[in-house]
């Protein structure tokens, strides 16, 4: 995808990328940056980063959740299965943010040896079932994930 000012709007409020969004990006916030950086191409991954980093960064400066929103959603179909989202590779990029940020143990019995599951502890009203901040999302191991689904332990779950 190349980077308009449009697209710029989407990953910053009003425009204005954090130093560390522009340091992803390998640019300094020196004057003219916006110039410099628009007709560049990223990939989508890049994108879903640099949006990330926005969002940390103000929820830093503001102590408010970060939103997820239709950013990350570039190229999804509206009509996606709740099961072809847990497919999606989205979907599967922030399991393993939380799957690492949880080191790679159940948070409820530590237990590493396991299937692992991530849990949303709350879904989101619309959207995606990535569209969530990740303090929504914990890692439960297979037993425990079951516990707080009795009913579905025929389905799976990821």
């Amino acid at each position: 995808m190349t980077i308009t000012k449009e697209l710029i709007n989407k990953m910053a409020p009003k425009g204005n990328m954090t130093p560390e969004q522009l340091d992803y990006i390998g640019e300094t916030p020196k004057k003219g940056w916006q110039a410099r950086i628009i007709g560049r191409e990223i990939s989508y991954m890049e994108y879903v980063d640099l949006c990330e980093l926005g969002w940390m960064t103000a929820q830093k400066k503001i102590g408010t959740r970060p939103v997820y929103a239709e950013t990350q959603d570039v190229g999804v179909p509206k009509n996606i299965t709740f099961e072809q989202q847990y497919k999606h590779p989205n979907w599967q990029r922030m399991r393993l943010k939380v799957l690492e940020r949880d080191g790679f143990k159940c948070t409820k019995c530590k237990n590493r040896n396991m299937e692992l599951h991530v849990h949303h502890k709350k879904y989101p009203k619309k959207g995606f079932v990535w569209n969530v901040p990740m303090d929504w999302l914990i890692t439960l191991c297979k037993s425990c994930h079951y516990k707080k689904h009795p009913k579905h332990r025929k389905t799976p779950t990821p």
